[in-house]
């Protein structure tokens, strides 16, 4: 721990003598500051004494519990933004549900691994430092802060704003066009791009990986909520959604034209508006332009409406439509059974390469810089949709995203590298945890022995060498993965 982590001071309430103990020899063996505090009470004393960086707090205590604490502390002005970590034996949904909701920022359970805690006391440290860097500095306008997409990704900046509880809006700008993202307290509530609202406009507002943002704080909003999702659950399913649609990409042309077949009746409002904008003169990539949908459920539906035979499609010129290549074995083909697999790796280029080695993709002219990658790899009737994740620990939110949704993780580490070995026994201890399916690391340096890690890290862990290009080893890797899930 460097010099400017070691005066970070982190409070711990418990009522539990034992565990009070406990934490406060590892975490000041770990460079902490501890103050330690028996009650609630206690706990607010303290605080107002000397404000922590960060709080640590059982649920049940005599007199006043760690719910209450919290909300004591989410009503204080100077106190309202302080990382809050419920540390409880109450392991209940409803509970953790409770905890989050009273403004939380993390919850774990007892009996808990001491790395977990420590990985996520990190997490909390680096994201409140960033956040004050950001967003509580003295501001002469509305503005709180502006800035360059390439330096702080949509992403990040919405669980920014989330962790601040902040309530305002994010204005986007990337080639000429322009988005927008609403947030109360913290939540991410509607947002919009050319005529999508919500949900649907939200995918292409996350894929941009250039442009500008600026962030304004307000008091109240006036806009209609239109995202239902919490603000991590709104991420993923985006995400999701520009995978889908970049594989459906792939399969219908976007340069060609949908014509509709003379006599076709709607079977939905999404058909119906499909219909409406195929006049035999907009292409595909048009069509998605102007649809109110997103460009996954637009795809998708022209899909079934050209199985079906509602839709043919042709270029331009051209008085003959095109033949449904593929189209009409992709309606019949039975669907596989699908797994979610997250890759994390710390160098971009090697992540990517093994991403499209194991698709059996080539290489794209121009890396579109996106945050997230995508890929998806095929065994028999399974089917991995990979995402690969940047290996930087400041990312360790975005991979908390993914948490919940993946069935397994790969992680990618050169042992030559110190920085990357660092990332990754730091991604283990955070995610082993929460992640029960296969666990893999890749050594992605063939000339180095082992990949830098003690035995109780790489507990439970499967590794393997593979230079990031060799196709035939990615997918000798997946596949062994596929066999884990298939168990």
């Amino acid at each position: 721990m460097n010099q400017s982590e070691a005066s970070r001071c982190v409070l711990v309430v418990d009522d539990d003598p034992h565990l009070l103990n406990l934490l406060d020899l590892r975490l000041t063996q770990e460079g902490f500051k501890v103050t330690v505090a028996a009650s609630a009470q206690e706990a607010l004393e303290k605080i107002s004494a000397e404000p922590p960086e960060l709080v640590i707090a059982d649920i049940m205590m005599p007199g006043m519990d760690g719910y209450e604490l919290c909300e004591r502390i989410r009503a204080t002005e100077n106190m309202h933004s302080i990382p809050f970590v419920f540390l409880s034996a109450l392991a209940e949904t409803q509970d953790k549900v409770k905890g989050l909701r009273l403004g939380a920022d993390d919850y774990l359970t007892k009996p808990f691994e001491f790395h977990e805690l420590l990985a996520r006391v990190e997490i909390l440290l680096d994201r409140y430092k960033r956040y004050q860097e950001t967003f509580e500095r003295e501001a002469k306008s509305e503005i709180a802060t502006s800035g360059n997409i390439e330096d702080l990704g949509v992403i990040d900046l919405l669980q920014m704003l989330s962790f601040g509880q902040k309530t305002g809006e994010v204005h986007l700008e990337f080639k000429g066009e322009e988005g927008f993202l609403y947030l109360a307290q913290g939540k991410l509530i509607a947002a919009s791009y050319r005529n999508k609202h919500g949900s649907a406009a939200l995918p292409a507002l996350l894929s941009w990986s250039e442009g500008r943002f600026t962030v304004k704080l307000l008091k109240s909003l006036s806009v209609l909520p239109t995202i239902q999702h919490q603000t991590d659950e709104a991420i993923f399913e985006a995400l999701r959604e520009l995978d889908e649609a970049e594989r459906i990409k792939q399969e219908l042309d976007p340069t060609t034209v949908p014509v509709l077949k003379q006599g076709s009746e709607p079977a939905d409002e999404t058909e119906e508006e499909i219909i409406q904008l195929a006049d035999g003169k907009r292409n595909i990539s048009e069509i998605l332009a102007e649809t109110s949908y997103s460009d996954f459920k637009t795809l998708q539906t022209m899909r079934q409406m050209i199985a079906a035979g509602k839709l043919v499609i042709s270029r331009l010129g051209e008085e003959e439509p095109a033949k449904q290549a593929g189209v009409d074995q992709l309606a019949t083909d039975a669907e596989p059974q699908v797994y979610n697999l997250m890759i994390v790796g710390s160098n971009r280029e090697a992540r990517n390469a093994f991403i499209r080695a194991a698709s059996g993709e080539d290489e794209p002219e121009q890396d579109d810089g996106r945050m997230v990658s995508f890929g998806r790899f095929k065994s028999g009737s399974y089917q991995l949709n990979l995402y690969g994740l940047p290996g930087a620990k400041r990312f360790a939110p975005l991979w908390q995203t993914f948490t919940q949704k993946v069935h397994g993780m790969l992680l990618l580490v050169n042992p030559g590298i110190e920085e990357e070995i660092t990332n990754v026994k730091f991604a283990i201890s955070l995610l082993k945890p929460h992640i029960f399916g296969p666990a893999v690391i890749i050594n992605t340096d063939p000339t180095k022995t082992g990949v830098g890690l003690d035995d109780e890290s790489l507990q439970g862990i499967k590794i393997f060498t593979c230079l990031p290009i060799d196709k035939a080893k990615a997918e000798a890797v997946l596949s062994e993965i596929v066999k884990d899930l298939a168990r």
